[in-house]
């Protein structure tokens, strides 16, 4: 190949992903008021993770650092009681879900560990990045702990607690 037609070949698939990638992001509604300025910084900044059935990918009580949206596989939210016990306590994540913004907005452990059903792949949003792009968004993300702590609720804990009381870990 000459230059110049590897340079176009190599555009054309740089530009390909990044609508593949676009489409992506496009699926999650918080996003929809973002520039496509704004979408562009966020896909720069987010790191694609595969993780194996069978692997946990974050763990109840741990310091969050990150935020993860799914693109493809499922997982099952799990929280540990004061006996060591888990059991599922919320629906099971699927592509385009995301989990672990509760930790980075309240600046608390984890409520809950995450683990994979089955093999997935995820886009991962280091804390530093979570807060600089996604800081217009808050107050989105915020309403979803209405929705986290209706589930708690049901298993008798409080998201607020999570973290702070043995019962919630």
């Amino acid at each position: 190949l000459d230059r110049k037609t590897f340079k176009k070949v190599l555009q054309q698939t740089s530009q390909a992903t990044r609508d593949v990638q676009m489409d992506f992001i496009n699926r999650f509604e918080m996003f929809d008021e973002l520039s496509k300025f704004e979408k562009l910084r966020l896909l720069e900044a987010l790191e694609a993770r595969y993780v194996e059935a069978g692997q946990r990918i974050i763990q109840q009580g741990d310091t969050g650092h990150e935020f993860f949206m799914i693109e493809s596989g499922e997982c099952k939210c799990v929280v540990t009681n004061e006996h060591g016990e888990e059991s599922e306590c919320f629906r099971r994540l699927q592509g385009g879900d995301f989990f672990g913004e509760l930790a980075l907005l309240r600046k608390k452990p984890r409520a809950v560990s995450v683990d994979a059903v089955t093999d997935v792949k995820v886009y991962v949003l280091e804390e530093e990045a979570f807060e600089r792009l996604l800081g217009p968004l808050e107050e989105i993300l915020r309403r979803n702990m209405d929705n986290y702590a209706v589930y708690m609720k049901k298993l008798g804990l409080q998201i607020e607690d999570a973290g702070e009381q043995q019962q919630a870990e």
